[in-house]
């Protein structure tokens, strides 16, 4: 997803029926995720590396269309950007947060307290549920910035969030491969 101001925003949360396959937040759940970029497309692929009592460890990888002349890495022909890096989410947040950090660079810290990563929290759901609407805020940081979890380091992750409030727009059918099965899940379909 790219955010450009004015943010527009539709953000889509999975909530699984009780007819479709259980995704447990386990290792090796993965999410892939289609980029569509002005300098080319390509997937991100973001894996569960680990799940505790207090924290979510996130693998995420990247190998995006690379056009600076000065750093060819060629595959398949064309040079590539590879990015690998690790994000842990602790589960409090899952639970509350209202961030949402979306953005993976090699030079943030891995940890960055009080924001969410690859879905919102079930605070934010719940509240789109009950209210119809939720108050967020979403990183606007490119790809290129050091996001640091401690507030007193400037600049850090939380100087990039831009606050705003979703809206509820409707219940949509979205489908997903599970174990390479599809399923039509019900989704909150929201934007602001």
């Amino acid at each position: 997803m790219t955010i450009r101001a004015p943010f527009a925003v539709a953000l889509v949360a999975v909530a699984l029926p009780a007819t479709a396959a259980n995704v447990p937040l386990c290792s090796g759940l993965t999410v892939v995720t289609a980029i569509n970029s002005a300098k080319g497309d390509y997937e991100s692929i973001k894996t569960i590396e680990s799940v505790s009592n207090d924290r979510i460890r996130i693998k995420y990888s990247a190998e995006a269309p690379n056009f600076d002349p000065l750093d060819p890495s060629p595959l398949s022909g064309r040079p590539v950007s590879k990015v690998l890096v690790y994000r842990t989410v602790r589960a409090v947040d899952w639970r509350s947060a209202t961030m949402y950090e979306q953005i993976f660079t090699a030079t943030s810290d891995e940890s960055i307290p009080e924001t969410t990563a690859i879905g919102l929290s079930s605070a934010v759901l719940k509240a789109l549920k009950t209210k119809g609407q939720a108050d967020i805020a979403l990183s606007n940081a490119n790809g290129e910035v050091a996001l640091k979890g401690n507030r007193e380091e400037r600049p850090n992750a939380y100087d990039y969030m831009a606050p705003m409030t979703i809206k509820r727009l409707g219940i949509v059918k979205l489908p997903v491969l599970v174990n390479d099965i599809r399923f039509d899940l019900p989704t909150i379909h929201a934007g602001g």
